[in-house]
């Protein structure tokens, strides 16, 4: 998935608990695990970083940011690992509409506890690109969340209309 999925279904995922939670880091955690693990897939400094799933995508990264946020009171931390547990959450729907099987993200999410590898997956960006781009539940996904984004920002913007007072010249 891609940028406006995540953070456009992200937040329907989150609900009204985004407008409690501080904007910026929600929007990084939702995209943090691609943001880790994309950048170290294509530069193949390892082997054992074998696909754009793995360290960032896995639960023990998520209960890191999560308990962090827990036992620091931090807004911020719990906010951004809300933010993981979505964007983590909807790459495993993804394999699951597309029958990834085994699915990269179950494999990530449950390493070192059931896996001891990561998924093994061979492509340059341009071809995983253009992989994500013929993948029909991708492109729903991104335009599903874009729509999201600009329905929840026209709500906003009627929100603030109607919240300033009107000048009356009669």
């Amino acid at each position: 998935m891609f940028v406006f999925g995540h953070i456009g279904i992200g937040r329907a995922l989150v609900g009204r608990w985004r407008h409690t939670l501080p904007l910026l880091p929600l929007t990084i955690g939702m995209l943090l695990p691609d943001i880790i693990d994309k950048p170290l897939y294509y530069a193949r400094l390892w082997p054992f970083i074998s696909c754009t799933r793995t360290l960032g995508h896995t639960g023990a990264f998520l209960l890191l940011v999560l308990l962090s946020g827990y036992w620091t009171r931090r807004p911020s931390l719990i906010a951004l690992g809300i933010g993981v547990s979505t964007h983590v959450g909807l790459d495993l729907c993804l394999d699951l509409i597309n029958h990834t099987s085994p699915s990269p993200s179950w494999i990530a999410l449950t390493w070192p506890v059931l896996n001891t590898s990561f998924a093994t997956v061979s492509f340059t960006f341009s071809e995983h690109v253009a992989r994500l781009w013929a993948t029909t539940s991708v492109v729903v996904a991104e335009a599903g969340g874009l729509f999201l984004l600009g329905r929840e920002t026209m709500s906003f913007r009627r929100g603030q209309l109607a919240a300033k007072p009107s000048r009356r010249f009669f």
